[in-house]
């Protein structure tokens, strides 16, 4: 009986540690400079290596999580959660913490890492 629990034991930390795995690879990182964001949909432009470049929209809903520098303050100075819209503007450097859903890409978080002089 011991066997079999240890088995049984082994084998869920496997599953467990496979599906974690799992969901790491899911997650990807996209950082670049704020070229819109109306509608949810926040849009962003950026360069790879060999002078390509990129755009990208993600889906901003009310799980994604937007930080930087002075947020938390600017958060906490109006009650709460400031809405993606008075925070996130055009010129913005973000970095874009995200997973690919339904076919679209959704964003988990959105780190301003610069802002745009407003």
């Amino acid at each position: 009986m011991r066997r079999f629990l240890l088995a049984l034991s082994v084998a869920g930390v496997a599953l467990v540690s496979f599906s974690s795995l799992a969901l790491a690879e899911d997650k990807m990182v996209s950082r670049g400079t704020v070229k819109s964001y109306a509608d949810h949909a926040l849009t962003i432009t950026g360069s790879r290596g060999g002078g390509a470049t990129f755009e990208q929209t993600f889906i901003i809903d009310s799980n994604t999580k937007v930080i930087g520098k002075g947020l938390g303050t600017a958060a906490a100075k109006r009650g709460g959660r400031l809405p993606a819209a008075d925070v996130i503007v055009r010129g913005d450097m973000v970095s874009v913490s995200y997973g690919a859903m339904d076919g679209a890409l959704r964003a988990m978080q959105v780190h301003v890492l610069n802002r745009a002089t407003r």
